[in-house]
């Protein structure tokens, strides 16, 4: 197996590998967003508007059942190799998007195109935690998420405007060069060894395992309620698949020899609260992402183009913030890492229950704003301690395996607690003024719970694996 294990010799190098991890991330996520923006557009062409929620559907499938796989494979053959892969993968997808004469191509691009985003997502933060120690990896998450919002700001921005000048097939290649010159930077920096000769075991069945019981589950969670009632032989079928299939693939991924699941990690209390952590955490993105712009629209009738602004200070703040913040918990080492933890949960607490409070009153829009800027605060302080700290509880040969877990997790999360607000909103008659307060106060009990989790759960070894030193391939 090839646990990733590097020698850095310089810190030169080491900036290098870094830009490259910032600058390959920043490409993916603008080219993803981008490429979001240009569906309909793209679509429009084939005559296939139709297909826009099978599309989407199929696509977030695509990410999610890839992500454990990637953090894994980067685990056994080296995480520069790895993402070499999942770099040319997404590459390819995104061509085949762009050049594809007709719906058929173009959805199998997109395809490709997932599957090369989710393997992308868990390798390149555990590469930062490859070349940085465990004090050190906080900061550089906080620039890692800087990097990301400020991509998820410009890439639509840039997509838009090119979408609308030239045409949608531009948007999906023209940040290739840049893909190409941060590839180059961390294969030519990133300096691994083997440190065993044995073969790498890939666990196959334990992958079409993943894909029949995460697949149905996360189908019902996006389709269930709008394609299907929640209460029809379709969702039941789903149900009974995703269970027998989860049964089977616990049963085998706690006999392989190399899980593309680690079993034993949910076995460790201090790690599986982590991980639940993660789960009760992200009940706030799904509101912002899903029912927030209905809420401003329907709800309080204000006009797309001030609602397309209401977000605008939780971006903000998540561009400017993690950086200072990370800076911040890696100076305090344990005990900035747990306030970090709190503090987030505090924040996100405070901003759904200004949501959930200001949704039937005059101010409504003045409360958004207050409460985005708040989730943005909250946002920023979680991703600089939560997965650190999961990191931290990690031997070396299981990080990437845990963070793509992590990963996983997070894109889980937001599928269902979207699959429970929208049982909330039926539960009102698809009343989104009288639903709404009901779907903040549930984001703000979940971020009690986690941190309940965080104080009860958070354990910092007190000596650091590897003398502090950085490990990676």
């Amino acid at each position: 197996m090839s646990v990733n294990n590097i020698d850095l010799d310089n810190k030169q190098r080491k900036k290098s590998i870094l830009a490259g991890v910032y600058i390959l991330q920043g490409y993916i996520m603008a080219t993803d967003l981008g490429a979001m923006l240009a569906i309909p557009k793209t679509l429009e062409q084939f005559g296939a508007q139709n297909y826009y929620g099978i599309l989407i559907t199929c696509y977030v499938l695509a990410m999610a059942i890839a992500t454990p796989v990637g953090g894994k494979l980067g685990d056994l053959f080296g995480r520069k190799n790895a993402i070499v892969a999942g770099t040319a993968i997404f590459a390819f997808g995104t061509i085949l998007c762009a050049v594809s004469p007709n719906f058929i191509g173009y959805f199998t691009g997109f395809m490709i195109f997932g599957i090369g985003m989710g393997l992308m997502l868990p390798l390149l933060i555990a590469m930062i935690s490859d070349v940085t120690t465990q004090t050190e990896f906080p900061k550089f998450m906080g620039y890692y998420t800087s990097v990301n919002n400020v991509s998820m700001l410009i890439g639509p921005l840039l997509s838009g405007v090119i979408t609308d000048l030239v045409g949608p097939g531009l948007v999906y290649v023209y940040l290739l060069p840049i893909g190409g010159i941060a590839l180059w930077l961390i294969n030519k920096n990133y300096k691994g060894k083997l440190v065993s000769d044995e073969k790498p075991l890939v666990d196959y069945l334990g992958i079409l395992f993943l894909i029949l019981s995460a697949g149905p589950i996360l189908l019902l969670f996006n389709l269930g309620g709008t394609a299907f009632s929640w209460l029809s032989v379709p969702s039941l079928a789903l149900i009974v698949l995703g269970v027998i299939f989860t049964l089977l693939f616990v049963k085998h991924e706690s006999k392989c020899k190399e899980p593309i699941v680690s079993i034993e990690l949910f076995k460790k209390p201090v790690v599986a609260m982590g991980f639940l952590r993660t789960l009760t955490f992200m009940a706030y993105s799904s509101i912002v992402s899903s029912y927030l712009l209905l809420f401003a629209q329907q709800g309080i009738g204000i006009s797309a183009t001030v609602s397309g602004t209401l977000t605008l200070p939780k971006t903000i703040a998540t561009i400017l913030l993690p950086a200072a913040i990370g800076t911040w918990v890696a100076k305090k080492s344990i005990k900035g890492l747990k306030t970090a933890l709190i503090t987030a949960g505090a924040a996100v607490i405070c901003g759904c229950m200004i949501l959930g409070i200001g949704a039937g009153t005059s101010i409504a829009v003045i409360m958004i704003y207050i409460s985005m800027v708040l989730l943005g605060v909250g946002e920023s302080f979680y991703f600089v301690s939560n997965l650190p700290h999961i990191k931290s509880l990690l031997p070396a040969e299981k990080v990437g395996t845990g963070i793509s877990i992590n990963t996983f997790l997070s894109t889980f999360a937001i599928a269902l607690y979207g699959a429970i607000f929208g049982g909330v909103l039926n539960g009102f008659n698809n009343d989104i003024m009288g639903a709404f307060p009901t779907i903040c106060y549930i984001g703000a009990f979940c971020a009690f719970l986690y941190i309940l989790l965080s104080v009860l759960g958070v354990k910092i070894p007190k000596k650091q694996e590897n003398g502090g030193k950085s490990v990676g391939a």
